[in-house]
């Protein structure tokens, strides 16, 4: 029986989709993507019936600096494009005024993002799909600190029981051996949300909130 192609390869295609790229291109670019080494790739034909199919139901008209309402919107849009070329080693990729414009909206509604996460967002934004998760993780920041993270989590776990963390973006993973790390754990950005069985690790609210309240009470005393 043939293996599934896993969301974070469809999520690639139509990532590159969305920069205008083309089927045989795309096909390229995922075949030497040593992230995808162990993934079950898509032929180049159905990579055709996907790209066909989002150029007819998207607008892939290319972005302009005119296109800004601010001129300094501009350099949000730059830095995340030239960043997500640099990482992604894509050559080809070009700036969608729809691509653009969702880049801006998620950065200034969190200007404390991480650079390459705004893009990250935009793309799970447009596909109109984990909306509510993303409208949790710019609302708790939770990559700001402990004290944010264990809110957040805190959430997940009110709204979504036992399967918060298929629905968290944004986590902190223990290592396999703890007593070599730091309790804060390592960061981790899952953008396709299929990887719910990581070792997430855990903070106790109240414990947290205590040295919150303490700190803040430090920094008054001084």
């Amino acid at each position: 029986m043939p293996k599934a192609i896993s969301p974070s390869v469809k999520r690639f295609v139509r990532k590159l989709a969305l920069g205008g790229m083309g089927p045989a291109d795309i096909y390229h670019e995922m075949e030497f993507n040593k992230d995808f080494y162990n993934h079950a790739l898509p032929t180049l034909r159905t990579v055709e019936m996907w790209v066909n199919k989002i150029r007819k139901e998207e607008d892939l008209s290319e972005w302009r600096l005119e296109d800004c309402e601010n001129p300094e919107d501009a350099q949000i849009v730059f830095e995340e494009y030239f960043g997500m070329i640099w990482t992604n080693k894509i050559s080809k990729f070009t700036l969608t005024k729809k691509f653009a414009s969702a880049i801006i909206r998620i950065k200034k509604a969190c200007p404390s993002l991480p650079k390459g996460v705004p893009s990250e967002l935009a793309f799970m934004y447009l596909d109109g799909n984990h909306i509510q998760e993303i409208f949790l993780l710019l609302a708790f920041k939770p990559f700001e600190g402990p004290g944010r993270y264990a809110f957040y989590t805190e959430h997940l776990k009110d709204r979504y029981s036992d399967d918060w963390k298929r629905h968290a973006i944004y986590k902190r993973l223990t290592k396999i051996k703890p007593e070599k790390s730091l309790d804060v754990g390592v960061p981790h950005w899952d953008y396709s949300l299929n990887a719910y069985n990581l070792p997430v690790l855990e903070i106790p609210l109240e414990e947290e909130i205590i040295s919150i309240m303490a700190q803040e009470w430090d920094n008054l005393a001084e």
